[in-house]
Order: C-alpha cells, then sequence, then structure tokens
C-alpha cells in the first residue's frame, strides 16, 4: 500500500519545470492585465473581484458574510470560550462560482488558469 511505501517525487525535474511554469505565470498575468484593460494582482481575491464585478461588470455575488472551518465548525476568534465566526466581505471569487463564469468573459479562464498553475508552483 502507499502508506508503508509513500511514492517518489523527481525533484531535479521539479526544478527543471519551475522556470516554465514561472514563464506561463508571467504570461497569463500579462493577458489577464490586457483582458482586464488594467494591472491587476491576481492573487488577490480582493482585487480580482473587483475587476471581474465592478469594472467588467459581470454578474457577481457576496461572498458569505460568515467563513465556516473544516466540517462545518465556525473558525475559533480566540479567547472567551465561545466560538466566534470569521467575517469575510467583498466579491464571491472561489473556483467554484467563477467556473459558472467562464463563458461570459475570457478573464475568467485565465484567472483559474492562473491559480491552478500558481498551485503547482507553491
Amino acid at each position: 500500500a502507499m502508506d508503508d511505501c509513500g511514492f517518489g517525487f523527481d525533484v531535479h525535474r521539479c526544478r527543471q519545470l519551475h522556470p516554465h511554469v514561472s514563464g506561463r505565470l508571467q504570461l497569463l498575468q500579462r493577458r489577464a492585465h490586457t483582458l482586464a484593460q488594467r494591472e491587476f494582482n491576481l492573487e488577490s481575491p480582493k482585487e480580482v473581484g473587483s475587476v471581474l464585478f465592478d469594472t467588467l461588470g459581470l454578474p457577481g455575488r457576496q461572498a458569505a458574510q460568515h467563513r465556516s472551518g473544516p466540517h462545518g465548525s465556525s473558525i475559533s476568534g480566540g479567547g472567551g470560550g465561545g466560538k466566534k465566526k470569521k467575517a469575510r466581505s467583498g466579491w464571491d471569487t472561489s473556483k467554484a462560482y467563477l467556473e459558472t463564469l467562464t463563458d461570459l468573459h475570457p478573464l475568467v479562464a485565465v484567472v483559474l488558469q492562473f491559480r491552478r498553475l500558481a498551485h503547482v508552483q507553491a
């Protein structure tokens, strides 16, 4: 079983691919800026939401006002013993929501591609 023997990871190959992934991320970033007709931080959900929904006018929805932790439990806000939920505001830029908008503007697909590659690179 995999638990007993693990799996292989080729560090050398990963290092070889890093410049390719970095170059692709830069290309996607330039494409996003061209499509938006302005520069913005693709790693910032707030800025992505502003461009997609405020600037481009795509149909947006507000992000949930409270975020739950794993398995529906609320995220602890610190002392006091009571459970507090971490407030969240702004536009919903979750992968699930953006995937529903991919046919409306090419920037949405670029944002999703950028996120996938950035995750691979991390």
